[in-house]
C-alpha cells in the first residue's frame, strides 16, 4: 500500500489531473497582411475545412491552430472586403509548427472566387530542437523497401538496428504514439503496410520529455486517416515470372533473369473517405505477402492490416478507433539441412544414405538406387543386395516405405506470430488555446515455434513398440502423418500423452479428456531424440531419422495495456504547456523448451493464462507509471524545449537466492524503482537561413524483460545455468547534441551537428558460486560505454527533375561489451572476461546514405535510387590466448544500391494507373554480413591477399622448378598459381572452392554471411 500511495501522490502533487503521451498532431501559425500595405489583417479567419477546425488572426495578424492530425491539408483564409486565399499541400508533422505567411488582396473578384497558393514547405525547421528525420507518405513512396524498419535504417544514426551506437533493443518503436514493441525482447514486430503511413519520425537524439523508456531512440509512426472524399489504392507486385529457380543456383542469377527464388506475390490495398450518414471518416488498409524465401523452406508469409475510424460528434469533441493486426508464417533455414534426401540412395556403397541431390534418371553413369523388393516378401526392410550384412536401403521416417523424398529443414523449428493493437483516443477543446486527450490501447504479440516431429514409434515396423515402450504413452502405435511432440497447453508434458481422444489440431478443447496423471504423462526431459552425426565435411547425416533442431517449442503472448493522455495549454503565443501521465500493465507469458545434450533441458517458464503454463505458476504483470511536463517558449530569436519526467517501474514478482546445499532459500521482495529524466533543447535562430540548436537529456530503459524474468523458476539443472534479475536497474544515458542547419538556396539545405552520449548501468552476467564448484550466472548492471561521433546531411526539394537527400556520419562506438550474455560466454570458453572498453560489434566509424528521386522528362518515367556505404565492422581475430583482444580487426566496407522505376497513366476521372519496377541490390554486391568460423576466415583471406600481393616467399614458389605440369593441374609446378591453387582447390576441378573464395561462410560455406544478389520485383498499381 505504501509504494502506491507514494505514486499516487507524486503524481497528483506535480501535475494533478493533468494528462499527456507521445504526440500524433502538430501545430498551424502564421500572420495575415494586406499585400499592398503589409499592415495586419485582424479578425480574418483561417479554417481547415476537411477537419473543421480553425482559428481567427490577433491584433497583429497572427494566428495558430493547435492539435491538427499530422496530413496534408488545404488551408483557407477569409475576410470581408478582401479576397479569398486558398493554401494547398499544408504538411502538418508530429510536435512541430507549420508556418504560414499569407497576404490577401483587397480588390473583390465575382462571388465565391478564391486565389490557390501551393504551400512552400521551408527547408528549415526552426523550431526543432533535435536530430530528427521526419519521412512522410510522399517520401517513402517510391522508395524501394517494404517494412517501416527498412525505411528506419536509412535515418543518420542507425547500423543494423543500433542508434547512435546504442545496444539493440534501444529504441522504442511507437504507433500513433502508443508503444508497439515486444517487452521481453523490445523488438518491433508490428506489420504495417507501407500505404497505410502518414508520417515516420525517427528520433535519435534530444527527444522531448513525452517519451519514456528509450535509450537511444524513438521512432513513431503515424498512420492516416481518411478524408472528404473517399481515395484509394491497389498495389500488386511479383517476383514469379516463369518456372521456379533451384534455391541455390539462384544466387547466380544473370542480371536480366526476372525470376527469383522469393516467388514474391504481393497485394496492398488502401481505402478511405467519409462514412454515409454519419460524422466520421474511415481509412483501411491491408497486405497479403507470400515469400518463398531465399532458400528452401526459409518462406515469409504476411497478413497484415490496419483501421483507423474518426468521428467528430461535437465541434469540440474528437474521438478515434484505431487497430492493427499482423499474422505471419515464417519457416526457418539451417545450412546443414539445406537439402531434401533420397530415403534409399547410398551413392558411395558405404551403408549410410548419402546427403546428396540427385534425381531419378536413366543414365548409366548417374548412379541412383531404385527401390525394389529382392526376396519377394512384399516389403523393403530386409534388402542386403550386395550381401554385406548392412541394408542397401534405409527407412529414415519409419513409415515402411523408403522410398521417400525427405525435406530435412523440416526438421527445425518453424514460426507462427501474431500481434495486434486497438486504441481509443478522445479528445476536448477546452478552448481555442487549450485541450486534453485520453488514450487507452491493448497491445498484444505471441509468437509459436515447433518442429515437424512426424515420427513412427514402431521403427522397425516389426509391430512391436520401440524399446518395448509406447513412445509418446498414449496407448497405441502413432501414424506417421502426426507431429507427435506437441504442447499446445504449454505444461511441459507432451499432448499426445495426456489425452486420450488427442488429435494433432491446435484447439486443446477438441482432445477430450486428460488421460491419468502426471507419474503417466511424458516430460520433454523424457523425449529421446537421438544424436547428430557429421560427415567429414561437417554435413548433417540422417541415418538414424532424429537429428532435430534443439528447440524444440516455444509458445509466449504479451499483452501491453496502456492509459495515457495530455494536458496542452497555448497559454500565450510564445509559451505552449504540456503536461500529463501514463500507466502502463503488462501481462507476460513464455514458455519454451530447448534440449541440449545430456538430456538437459532448459526451459523458460514465465507467467501463467487460462489453459496454458505448469500447475501452480503464477500471473507476471508489471507496471510502469510515468508523468512529465514539458513548456514550449517560441519566440522570434529563440525556441526552446524544456521538460521533466518522473518515471515508476514495480516488476511484481519477487527474486531467490540459492543457499550452500544447493537448495533456494525464501523468496525477497523487490521494491519499485523510481527514474528522474531532465530535457532540454534549444533553438536559436541566426538568420532567416541558418538555425543553431542544441539539447541535453538524460534517458533511462528498463532492460528488457527477458534479462529480468529470464529461468524465473530458478532451474540450475545442466552446466552453466543462467537467471533473470527482477531487481535490475534502470540503464541510463546522458546526451548531448550540437547542431547547425544552414539553407543554401530556395531548394538545397544542409545541417552538420556533434554528439557525444555516457552510458552506464547496462546489463552483464555475475557468476555466483553457490558450492565450491557450482555456480550460476546472474545478470547485474555493470557494463557502461560511450559513443561520439558528428554527421552531415544535404537536402535538395524536388526541382528540376530531381530531389533527395544524402547523410553522412562518423562514430566511434566503445564499451566494456557488446551485449549482455557477453561475460557469460567468455566464461563458458574459459576466457577473461575483460575490465577494459573496446570497440562495440556495431562500431561503424562511416556511414553513408543517399536517396535520389529523379524524372525522366522525355518518357515522364519517375524513379528512386537508394545507397548506403558502411565501413567495415569489427571482428575478433583468432587468439590462442584467454585473455583474447576484442574487436581489433574490420571487415571489408560493404555498399548497396536500389532503384525503382514507375509510369503513370492517366484514366480520367476514374484515377490513375502505374507500372514499376524494383531492383535491389543493384550492382549484386556480395557484401560480408558477418563471419562464421574467424578462423577459417582468417586463414584464407590471407591466402587471397598475399596472392593478389604476389607474394612468391609466403608461397615458397621462387623456383619454378622444370616449367612442366606434371601434376596435371594446369598449373607450372612450383609457380605461384600452382602453390596457390593446391592450397585453394579442394577438389581439382581448376576452380577455387567456394568455402574458400568466400571464407566468411566456414568450411560448410554458409551462403547467408553474403547479402543477397540482385532480386527483381514488377508490379502494377492503381490510385483513385
Amino acid at each position: 500500500m505504501k509504494k502506491h500511495f507514494l505514486l499516487q501522490s507524486m503524481l497528483v502533487v506535480l501535475f494533478g489531473f493533468q494528462l499527456a503521451w507521445a504526440g500524433s498532431s502538430g501545430k498551424i501559425s502564421g500572420k495575415i497582411t494586406d499585400v499592398t500595405t503589409g499592415e495586419p489583417l485582424v479578425g480574418a479567419n483561417v479554417v481547415i475545412p476537411d477537419i473543421n477546425m480553425g482559428g481567427a488572426t490577433d491584433l497583429e495578424g497572427e494566428f495558430y491552430i493547435i492539435h491538427v492530425p499530422v496530413g496534408v491539408y488545404t488551408v483557407k483564409v477569409n475576410m470581408i472586403g478582401y479576397q479569398g486565399v486558398s493554401i494547398t499541400d499544408v504538411r502538418v508533422k508530429t510536435d512541430l509548427t507549420t508556418p504560414l505567411e499569407v497576404e490577401m488582396n483587397p480588390t473583390i473578384l465575382e462571388s465565391g472566387e478564391s486565389v490557390i497558393v501551393e504551400a512552400k514547405r521551408p527547408m528549415i525547421q526552426k523550431d526543432l530542437t533535435a536530430s530528427r528525420n521526419i519521412m512522410t507518405s510522399e517520401d517513402i513512396e517510391n522508395i524501394p523497401v517494404q517494412q517501416v524498419s527498412d525505411i528506419v535504417e536509412l535515418s543518420a544514426g542507425f547500423v543494423d538496428g543500433h542508434a547512435r551506437g546504442g545496444r539493440m533493443g534501444e529504441v522504442v518503436y511507437m504507433v500513433n504514439g502508443v508503444s508497439a514493441v515486444d517487452p521481453m525482447s523490445n523488438n518491433f514486430e508490428a506489420e504495417i503496410p507501407q500505404g497505410a503511413v502518414e508520417e515516420i519520425s525517427v528520433y535519435t537524439g534530444g527527444f522531448s520529455a513525452e517519451y519514456s523508456n528509450a535509450q537511444s531512440g524513438v521512432v513513431n509512426v503515424i498512420t492516416k486517416e481518411g478524408g472528404s472524399s473517399y481515395s484509394g489504392k491497389f498495389r500488386y507486385r511479383t517476383s514469379a515470372l516463369g518456372a521456379e529457380d533451384d534455391k541455390l543456383a539462384a544466387d547466380e542469377r544473370t542480371f536480366f533473369s526476372l525470376n527469383d527464388h522469393h516467388r514474391i506475390k504481393d497485394l496492398e490495398y488502401a481505402i478511405g473517405g467519409p462514412i454515409p450518414y454519419l460524422p466520421a471518416t474511415f481509412f483501411i488498409s491491408g497486405e497479403v505477402r507470400d515469400d518463398a524465401g531465399r532458400w528452401t523452406g526459409n518462406y515469409d508469409n504476411l497478413k497484415s492490416y490496419t483501421w483507423k475510424i474518426a468521428t467528430r460528434p461535437t465541434q469540440k469533441d474528437n474521438v478515434t478507433i484505431s487497430g492493427l493486426l499482423g499474422l505471419k508464417d515464417q519457416g526457418n533455414y539451417d545450412h546443414t539441412y539445406r537439402l531434401p534426401t533420397h530415403e534409399n540412395e547410398d551413392v558411395d556403397g558405404d551403408g549410410h544414405v548419402d546427403y546428396v541431390r540427385t534425381y531419378l534418371s536413366e543414365d548409366p553413369n548417374v548412379k541412383r538406387w531404385i527401390l525394389e523388393d529382392s526376396d519377394g516378401d512384399g516389403d523393403y526392410l530386409n534388402e542386403d543386395r550386395d550381401g554385406n550384412k548392412i541394408l542397401t536401403i534405409a527407412d529414415l521416417n519409419f513409415n515402411g516405405d523408403s522410398s521417400d523424398v525427405l525435406q530435412m529443414n523440416n526438421h527445425i523449428e518453424m514460426y507462427d506470430s501474431d500481434n495486434n493493437q486497438v486504441s481509443l483516443n478522445w479528445s476536448h477543446s477546452l478552448s481555442a488555446t487549450s485541450f486534453f486527450e485520453v488514450n487507452v490501447s491493448r497491445y498484444q504479440t505471441s509468437m509459436m515455434y515447433n518442429i515437424d516431429e512426424k515420427l513412427n514409434e514402431d521403427r522397425n515396423m516389426n509391430g512391436i513398440l520401440d524399446n518395448g515402450e509406447d513412445y509418446n504413452q498414449n496407448g497405441k502405435i502413432d501414424p506417421i502423418d502426426w507431429d507427435l511432440l506437441t504442447d499446445f497447453d504449454d505444461d511441459g508434458y507432451i499432448d499426445a500423452s495426456q489425452y486420450a481422444g488427442w488429435n494433432p489440431t491446435k484447439d486443446v478443447s477438441d482432445w477430450g479428456d486428460r488421460a491419468g496423471t502426471e507419474d503417466d504423462w511424458m516430460a520433454w526431459e523424457d523425449v529421446e531424440l537421438g544424436d547428430g552425426i557429421e560427415d567429414g565435411d561437417k554435413i548433417k547425416m540422417f541415418g538414424n531419422g532424429l537429428n532435430y533442431d534443439r528447440f524444440r517449442w516455444n509458445y509466449d503472448q504479451k499483452t501491453v495495456y496502456t492509459l495515457k493522455g495530455n494536458y496542452t495549454t497555448q497559454w500565450n503565443k510564445q509559451n505552449t504547456l504540456k503536461s500529463g501521465f501514463e500507466y502502463t500493465s503488462y501481462n507476460i507469458f513464455d514458455h519454451d523448451v530447448d534440449i541440449a545434450s545430456g538430456g538437459n533441458v532448459y526451459g523458460q517458464n514465465v507467467g501463467y493464462l487460462d489453459g496454458h503454463g505448469e500447475e501452480g505458476q503464477t500471473d507476471l504483470k508489471p507496471t510502469i507509471a510515468g508523468a512529465f511536463a514539458e513548456n514550449k517558449m517560441e519566440y522570434d530569436g529563440m525556441i526552446v524545449n524544456a521538460g521533466i519526467r518522473l518515471d515508476y517501474f514495480d516488476p511484481a514478482t519477487d527474486t531467490y537466492t540459492v543457499n550452500e546445499n544447493e537448495e533456494i532459500d525464501d523468496t525477497t521482495s523487490i521494491s519499485p524503482k523510481y527514474y528522474v529524466s531532465p530535457r532540454l533543447g534549444i533553438a536559436h535562430p541566426i538568420t532567416e537561413r541558418d538555425v543553431f540548436y542544441f539539447n541535453y537529456g538524460q534517458y533511462f530503459q528498463i532492460p528488457v524483460f527477458r534479462l529480468l524474468y529470464d529461468n524465473l523458476n530458478w532451474d540450475l539443472s545442466g552446466a552453466f545455468p543462467r537467471v533473470g534479475n527482477p531487481d535490475l536497474a534502470p540503464e541510463r544515458t546522458t546526451s548531448y547534441e550540437i547542431g547547425i542547419r544552414h539553407q543554401f538556396s530556395e531548394n538545397i539545405a544542409g545541417e552538420i551537428k556533434g554528439f557525444y552520449k555516457d552510458i552506464s548501468g547496462l546489463t552483464s552476467t555475475q557468476q555466483v558460486y553457490y558450492s565450491a564448484s557450482n555456480y550460476y550466472s546472474i545478470y547485474i548492471n555493470t557494463d557502461y560505454g560511450n559513443v561520439r561521433g558528428f554527421e552531415l546531411s544535404l537536402d535538395k526539394r524536388f526541382s528540376n527533375y530531381f530531389g533527395g537527400s544524402i547523410d553522412y556520419s562518423y562514430s566511434v562506438a566503445k564499451g566494456k561489451a557488446s551485449s549482455p550474455t557477453a561475460a557469460y560466454s567468455q566464461t563458458w570458453a574459459g576466457q577473461v572476461v575483460p575490465k577494459k572498453e573496446q570497440f562495440l560489434d556495431w562500431d561503424q566509424r562511416h556511414t553513408i546514405y543517399a536517396i535520389l528521386n529523379y524524372v525522366i522528362p522525355v518518357v515522364d518515367v519517375h524513379g528512386n535510387f537508394t545507397a548506403e556505404y558502411g565501413s567495415g565492422l569489427p571482428y575478433t581475430p583468432p587468439s590462442s590466448s584467454l585473455d583474447v583482444p576484442l574487436n581489433t580487426e574490420r571487415r571489408p566496407a560493404t555498399f548497396n544500391a536500389d532503384m525503382f522505376l514507375e509510369k503513370g497513366f492517366s484514366l480520367g476521372n476514374s484515377g490513375d494507373l502505374q507500372i514499376f519496377m524494383w531492383v535491389n541490390n543493384v550492382f549484386s554486391n556480395k557484401n560480408l554480413l558477418g563471419i562464421s568460423d574467424v578462423n577459417w576466415y582468417t586463414q584464407y583471406t590471407q591466402i587471397q591477399e598475399r596472392y593478389d600481393a604476389e607474394d612468391d616467399v609466403y608461397f615458397g614458389s621462387e623456383d619454378n622448378s622444370n616449367g612442366l605440369d606434371d601434376d596435371g593441374d594446369g598449373f607450372i609446378d612450383e609457380s605461384l598459381e600452382d602453390e596457390y591453387m593446391m592450397l585453394m582447390d579442394t577438389n581439382g576441378d581448376g576452380e577455387v572452392d567456394d568455402n574458400k573464395l568466400y571464407p566468411a561462410g566456414g568450411s560448410r560455406g554458409f551462403p547467408g554471411f553474403y547479402s543477397e544478389p540482385r532480386t527483381w520485383r514488377i508490379g502494377i498499381s492503381y490510385k483513385f
